[in-house]
């Protein structure tokens, strides 16, 4: 097939590909083969933008990463706005209820009116970014300017029943603040001051902490595997694209979890020392490279080792090729 002929019939995948109709029934079938009912689940809300490219994204939190649910390119540049963020939340939830969810949002999806939208319509719990410019009102006497709570590094409170100036007519919420401490590896510039449903201070920290996995995810198929801001697509085939993109997020990071579990990462990339907290790959970076060194390796399958020092190894080597190889 000439070039011409491959990229039209790659166009015509692109505009016949739709996410509710062939995303939604894979992700289903994910979310029934990981979790049971009842669950909690993080649904993280984020927004990305690179060139005039604007796109609101809604992600599911899985293990040290997230996988993309749900996407939308904006007609503008810019932050969304509320009825753009309930939209996508709306079109997610079905996914969604036979699980306890929690929202996380940054500062742009702390909206008061989303928060009370979340919670009139019972579509879960969340912990949102406040903007420390808000201001809390304990009572009509006593107002109090997020800057001026105290909070330093090392430090945190929680209060129940608070409201948020500025937002008449809504009820009241839970508040919580942490500002970290300064340690030799981190050096924390601001606190968080998180708008919450959840009972406890470390639940709504520890919640609004997994908001961070959606910016790893970004990175992974902007720069770390997939080059996203490279395309030249744009408008419905750009969304397709995504969901391509999506499938293959999602297939090389539930094979990474495997090549972890299988102990096979020695074979895929460098180990994590006694001394490192976290691991040094993550588990889509050994899914992707994991398919990559078992194309490599096979060249090799049908070469003669039968001699030499090096047999053994290249047996074993073999071996765990033939387990990443096989299906999820």
């Amino acid at each position: 097939m000439t070039f011409a002929g491959r990229r039209k019939a790659l166009q015509r995948l692109l505009t016949a590909l739709d996410i509710k109709t062939h995303w939604f029934p894979v992700l289903t079938s994910l979310l029934k083969a990981r979790f049971l009912p009842g669950s909690t689940l993080y649904l993280i809300v984020d927004r990305t933008q690179w060139k005039h490219r604007n796109l609101l994204m809604a992600s599911l939190v899985w293990g040290r990463r997230s996988i993309p649910i749900y996407w939308t390119l904006l007609d503008k540049q810019g932050c969304s706005n509320l009825s753009e963020q309930i939209r996508v939340i709306d079109v997610v939830q079905s996914l969604f209820v036979h699980y306890r969810l929690i929202v996380l949002g940054d500062r742009e999806f702390c909206s008061v009116r989303l928060a009370e939208d979340l919670a009139s319509r019972k579509i879960g719990c969340y912990s949102l970014r406040l903007r420390k410019t808000a201001t809390i009102q304990f009572n009509q006497q006593i107002q109090l300017p997020l800057r001026q709570t105290g909070l330093r590094p090392g430090t945190s409170f929680f209060w129940a029943g608070v409201k948020v100036t500025k937002a008449k007519g809504f009820g009241s919420f839970n508040f919580a603040a942490k500002w970290q401490r300064k340690s030799r590896y981190k050096q924390p510039e601001e606190a968080w001051f998180i708008l919450t449903s959840l009972g406890e201070l470390d639940v709504a920290i520890k919640s609004y902490r997994k908001r961070f996995r959606i910016e790893d995810m970004f990175r992974d198929l902007k720069s770390g595997g997939y080059q996203l801001e490279r395309t030249q697509l744009s408008g419905e085939r750009l969304e397709a694209m995504i969901m391509v993109i999506a499938m293959a997020y999602t297939s090389a990071t539930i094979k990474g979890e495997k090549i972890r579990r299988q102990k096979m990462e020695p074979y895929v990339g460098r180990t994590r020392e006694p001394k490192r907290a976290t691991a040094r790959h993550s588990t889509f970076y050994l899914g992707l490279w994991g398919l990559l060194w078992d194309q490599r390796l096979q060249r090799w399958e049908d070469e003669d080792f039968t001699a030499g020092s090096k047999t053994h190894h290249h047996r074993r080597a073999l071996r765990a090729a033939e387990l990443i190889r096989q299906p999820l």
